[in-house]
């Protein structure tokens, strides 16, 4: 038996659905979060296309095992926008530290290693034959990391990583400004 038939459907199941999670909790908490009032709408529309690509992934899945969970993804934006009409407590809003930048970057980072197994365990799930999920992971990545590199880096400079405080992330293409 190859160590690719121990990768079960559930696993993947699994990850989608918690990167769903992690994606409204990151579109709900970029609503209340100050560094974002004025590109709120753009920061979330990347939120949204890479729930998109996850959810054409699920569904994809889902199309070929009918024990896998299908989501509607007309109802995308909609079920993202309940969760914020669900929440209403402006008083926690303004006192807890859950709508700073640091919290998105950490839910962000947790979004991209789950996405990042999702993609392997795709790759190599035997019973999944082609391997079209890998790319719709990938897209969303780049939907993630786009809103990393466009937004939360060149607003908060203590959370680039290491490998890339020598590019400018505020010209319009990214440069590399050697020390």
């Amino acid at each position: 038996m190859s160590e690719s038939a121990l990768i079960p459907l559930s696993d993947i199941q699994q990850n989608l659905i918690q990167i769903i999670q992690l994606l409204k909790k990151v579109y709900f908490t970029i609503n209340y979060c100050s560094d974002f009032i004025d590109v709120k709408h753009a920061v979330q529309r990347h939120v949204i296309e890479a729930g998109k690509y996850i959810i054409i992934c699920q569904n994809s899945i889902a199309e070929k095992f009918s024990d896998f969970t299908y989501t509607d993804i007309s109802e995308v934006k909609n079920d993202f926008d309940l969760s914020l009409q669900n929440f209403n407590d402006l008083s926690l809003i303004e006192s807890q530290d859950i709508f700073k930048i640091e919290r998105i970057h950490k839910n962000i980072s947790n979004i991209n290693i789950l996405m990042d197994r999702c993609a392997i365990n795709c790759k190599f799930c035997k019973e999944l034959g082609t391997r079209p999920y890998v790319k719709l992971l990938a897209q969303a990545m780049t939907e993630i990391m786009e809103l990393e590199n466009f937004y939360i880096y060149p607003i908060s400079k203590d959370l680039v990583p290491e490998y890339l405080q020598n590019f400018d992330f505020k010209s319009d293409r990214f440069q590399y400004n050697a020390k």
